[in-house]
């Protein structure tokens, strides 16, 4: 009975959100927050703007995943990916992806109708919208047609690797359109970083997507000075230079100690998405990392530096940060 309550009250609400998106756009008021309700206006990106993200539920690995504004376009951004899959990736101004150029076409990517519009501004607690996608079900071997609703909940703090933030909490209720199958997810969009700094959902097998570390043009902040971010009480921060092979480890460390600093090597030889924060993979909690990792990095002072770790990704430097 509850999963017919909720695809009824879905199917009126898509409905609902099709006339709207049928009406001229000249005929569409634009959207305004009630009078002392807290809202987030649409993030006006600059080339540079960068945010580093991290799947925290893929067997403690790393996993980080680097977005980095290529161009700013009249109707949206282009953003440079690097990580899992590199690319180039286009967004609307509501940051919703749209599409994909070179190695990232693998996402996603055939087969789909629509794009889930995760945000849409202005956002303010009590709003809400839909719509409606296509994507794969791998409980059903095939894609299907999933409906949208979402609603802005509330604002409130949330802690990440890169700090703590004040956040839009809007959440996502995702129905598969054939079986009748409804779960929740949720996205923290924070006004501090122009961006989302969470994504959690349970489906298929669970999402984690967390904030690690993002720098913003001009003087508009970063994970390390920026101020909005505060930092996470009684955790530790680490950074790293990934290399391939021993040799071209060895070779960093020699040149670390001969005094050249570790962020800017990261960025020179690093093959890891966090060579553009300098090497720095935000706070962690024990038993986020790699165990080879975090066994190295349990013995080292704030400020100091140890390995080569091999791991299945390469060799890793490691330096305490705080």
């Amino acid at each position: 009975m509850r999963g017919n309550r909720w695809a009824a009250w879905a199917a009126g609400l898509l409905l609902a959100g099709a006339a709207c998106a049928s009406w001229p756009a000249g005929a569409q008021e634009e959207e305004r927050p009630p009078a002392g309700v807290p809202a987030a206006q649409a993030p006006l990106l600059q080339e540079g703007d960068c945010w580093q993200y991290r799947n925290i539920n893929i067997k403690r690995d790393l996993n980080e995943t680097a977005r980095c504004v290529a161009r700013v376009l009249g109707d949206g951004y282009l953003m440079e990916t690097a990580g899992r899959v590199t690319g180039l990736a286009r967004y609307d101004r509501n940051l919703v992806w749209l599409g994909s150029i070179g190695a990232d076409r693998t996402i996603r990517q055939p087969a789909r109708s629509d794009v889930p519009l995760r945000m849409k501004f202005p956002l303010w607690p009590g709003k809400n919208w839909t719509d409606s996608y296509r994507a794969m079900d791998e409980t059903l071997g095939g894609f299907y047609s999933f409906a949208n609703i979402y609603i802005v909940e509330a604002v409130e703090e949330v802690e990440v690797p890169a700090g703590r933030f004040s956040a839009f909490r809007i959440k996502r209720i995702r129905m598969n359109l054939a079986k009748g199958e409804v779960v929740e997810g949720f996205t923290w969009y924070a006004p501090g970083v122009q961006n989302v700094v969470r994504i959690w959902n349970n489906w298929p097998g669970g999402t984690n997507i967390v904030l690690s570390a993002f720098r913003l043009s001009g003087e508009r902040g970063s994970s390390a000075t920026g101020p909005a971010q505060k930092p996470p009480p009684n955790k530790k921060r680490a950074s790293q230079i990934l290399v391939r092979d021993e040799a071209a480890a060895r070779e960093v460390l020699r040149r670390i100690e001969g005094g050249e600093p570790f962020d800017a090597l990261a960025r020179e030889l690093s093959v890891d998405p966090s060579k553009r924060f300098g090497g720095d993979i935000g706070y962690y909690e024990e038993g986020e990392l790699l165990p080879e990792l975090e066994a190295v990095l349990r013995d080292l002072k704030v400020g100091e530096v140890g390995g080569p770790v091999k791991t299945g990704r390469g060799y890793h430097i490691l330096k305490r940060t705080s």
